[in-house]
């Protein structure tokens, strides 16, 4: 997305999103929690990741050894 935006590929920064991820794959409470780029570097990292979800639901065992609970994940994306 961003090679497809001029203004974009000249800014520089960080943006950190947090995302509770669910067993069966759906994510929620996506929110940025550091941004040092720009406000349209966030809202594209925000884009392609909810456009991204539903990601493969967890291994069924994998799912019973946490008891089912929704995960915190970070992603960090440099610019």
């Amino acid at each position: 997305m961003l090679s497809r935006d001029k203004e974009s590929r000249t800014l520089r920064g960080e943006v950190t999103i947090s995302v509770n991820l669910q067993p069966d794959g759906t994510i929620s409470e996506l929110r940025v929690t550091k941004n040092t780029g720009g406000e349209k570097q966030a809202n594209l990292v925000l884009k392609a990741i909810s456009d991204s979800a539903p990601f493969k639901p967890l291994p069924q065992a994998l799912s019973a050894l946490i008891t089912n609970e929704a995960r915190n994940a970070h992603f960090d994306f440099y610019y």
